[in-house]
């Protein structure tokens, strides 16, 4: 997928979820606030826009894809100084605390309040402070 005639040259969000109704759901919730929405599938989809001339200005992880990990793709995040800095909402329907998370990564457990998912969105964003902090 063109990451660029997708998004134009405005900041998207990514969004990689393999579960079509969590897609839609997510995306219409997220477009209805204003955001441009770019859908991956899968972990390799994820990771060639990411590392696209115009990566996303944030990006919100299923745990399990069908490919791999969120924890997969979150140490890739963090061993590409370009990619380091941008804020990861993981989606996880897994009981249990997170693993090690690192720095701009926030861990929300389905099922997800609507309040929950607007939240991390507007922390992660660039110019947020408030996963930082």
């Amino acid at each position: 997928m063109d990451v660029s005639s997708e998004a134009g040259r405005l900041p998207y969000i990514l969004l990689v979820e393999d579960d079509e109704d969590i897609q839609e759901i997510f995306g219409e919730i997220l477009r209805s606030r204003g955001h441009v929405i770019v859908v991956a599938t899968t972990g390799a989809e994820a990771w060639t826009m990411l590392r696209s001339a115009h990566p996303p200005a944030a990006l919100i992880l299923d745990r399990w894809l069908p490919d791999m990990t969120a924890d997969d793709i979150l140490a890739k995040l963090r061993d590409d100084v370009a990619l380091a800095s941008i804020g990861v909402t993981v989606i996880t329907g897994t009981s249990g605390p997170p693993p090690e998370l690192g720095e701009n990564v926030l861990w929300l457990h389905k099922p997800i309040e609507l309040s929950q998912l607007t939240a991390a969105v507007d922390a992660m964003l660039p110019g947020s402070s408030s996963i930082r902090d």
